[in-house]
């Protein structure tokens, strides 16, 4: 696999671009890149009892030299979310020290001199990495893994896409410290010779001011959800926009097809999975296709289960999605553990969901199980968090928001039994997610803590059915 041999082949072609700055502008050539592996080793070499190494560091050229060090003298990559002190706290248990940027925490650096290359600079299938997830617990856990799985994951993205990507570059709102931006910012163009940029577009009118005429866009349906009103038509520039980390509504699929004028490549996967499947809703559907190594099936449950080599063994795992398999391809039903019991009814809180963003008006939107205590007993109701598309913007603008409101409602009340159907709602700017789309039940139950709509009642909703 190429990337085991990146730094023979890096040797081998020194003027190689490796990466470029926000604007677009050459930053590292291999011969560079090289070199800072090389001082990165000097370090480590001296540090014999340094076996653990968390790392954080924003900057991707920096981040790569120092995780291929890491790997070349054979030490255990602990990447960190973040480099605040709380995390610094949990990881103390369980490394020997820390390289890049942590609060209140003394760090290794790059040495000033490079350690000669040698035959020793190669990375063992073996090399091992544990990243921390980033689901919607407050707890994450940690997920061990090793180069072999990273490196049969950037094989089988280079066979599905890359003959589509030969010359461009690879920009991203999505940090490198998770396992999409790791393959996808990183891994993957630095192993095919794509210069990536270092630094993450954070927003993404900043693609304004970026030089490249030709690159893709790696991020998430927490940019690509609502695109900014002043964002420029781009077709001339992106070659393809991937998102990963919960999937993206069909309109705002479509948004981003129309204003950048290429396929959205949306990819489900998992910390602990990999990437499965993948689909373009642009003309194709809503159906997930497995990548060509990826074996699916449904349980008895109707849970999907896959076997892959980006797992730690050649074993089904069972993930925590429902599914229904139709040939070569699956349609996601909702995940296992959102569905709920309302009255003694169960109902699949993503269904709801998919319902509401079918609607126009509705942009963003998250359904939460919330327990209410009265006089009599404890019942479970359902709050439903709402973000306005523009034209539902523009309608709360002219009626209000008990008539949106209730209008929704009706849209729900025809697919629902009447118990299932939420009465109380909160409408919002955006919804808590983080870099990866994600959103932490701490951040939902924040929200739920701060207050909702008052539930409607018969009378509201009828006169706010009748239309104006």
């Amino acid at each position: 696999m190429k990337m085991y041999g990146l730094v023979a082949a890096l040797a081998q072609y020194p003027e190689r671009l490796v990466s470029v700055d926000r604007r677009g502008r050459a930053h590292w050539s291999g011969e560079q890149w090289l070199a800072q592996v090389g001082r990165w080793r000097t370090t480590l070499l001296q540090q014999p009892d340094c076996l653990k190494v968390a790392v954080y560091l924003e900057d991707s050229a920096e981040f790569s030299a120092l995780l291929f060090a890491l790997w070349s003298c054979e030490r255990e990559v602990w990447l960190a979310p973040n480099g605040l002190e709380g995390t610094v706290e949990q990881l103390r248990a369980h490394v020997d020290a820390f390289a890049g940027r942590f609060e209140g925490q003394s760090s290794l650096a790059p040495a000033q001199e490079p350690q000669p290359l040698a035959g020793a600079w190669c990375v063992s299938p073996d090399a091992a990495i544990t990243l921390f997830t980033s689901g919607s617990s407050g707890e994450p856990k940690l997920v061990h893994k090793c180069a072999r799985q990273l490196a049969a994951e950037v094989d089988q993205l280079e066979r599905q896409f890359g003959g589509d990507f030969t010359g461009v570059s690879v920009l991203a709102t999505v940090t490198h410290q998770h396992i999409y931006g790791l393959l996808f910012r990183v891994l993957w163009p630095l192993t095919e010779g794509r210069a990536f940029a270092r630094n993450t577009v954070e927003f993404l009118e900043d693609l304004e001011h970026c030089a490249l005429a030709d690159y893709v866009l790696i991020s998430s349906p927490t940019h690509l959800v609502r695109l900014p009103v002043h964002l420029p038509l781009m077709a001339n520039s992106v070659r393809c926009v991937f998102s990963s980390g919960a999937p993206l509504p069909a309109g705002a699929s479509e948004q981003v097809h129309e204003r950048f004028g290429c396929d959205v490549i949306e990819v489900l996967g998992s910390t602990e999975t990999g990437g499965m499947a993948w689909r373009v809703q642009h003309g194709q559907g809503a159906s997930w296709r497995p990548f060509e190594v990826v074996q699916v099936r449904a349980n008895a449950a109707g849970v999907l289960c896959i076997r892959s080599p980006f797992l730690a063994d050649d074993q089904w795992y069972t993930c925590a999605d429902m599914v229904r398999v139709e040939g070569p391809s699956f349609e996601l039903l909702g995940r296992a553990d959102r569905i709920v019991k309302i009255e003694g009814k169960r109902v699949s809180l993503e269904q709801i969901e998919r319902a509401l963003l079918a609607h126009v008006w509705v942009s963003d939107v998250r359904v939460q199980p919330v327990s209410r205590s009265s006089s009599v007993a404890e019942r479970d109701e359902l709050v439903v968090l709402l973000v306005a598309s523009d034209a539902g913007s523009d309608q709360l603008a002219k009626v209000g928001r008990r008539p949106v409101i209730a209008e929704l409602t009706d849209l729900l009340a025809r697919q629902l039994e009447r118990p299932l159907v939420p009465r109380r709602w909160r409408l919002l700017a955006k919804l808590p997610r983080n870099s990866q789309g994600k959103m932490r039940l701490a951040d939902l139950d924040a929200l739920l803590a701060a207050g909702d709509v008052a539930p409607l009642d018969s009378t509201e909703l009828a006169a706010g059915s009748t239309k104006p």
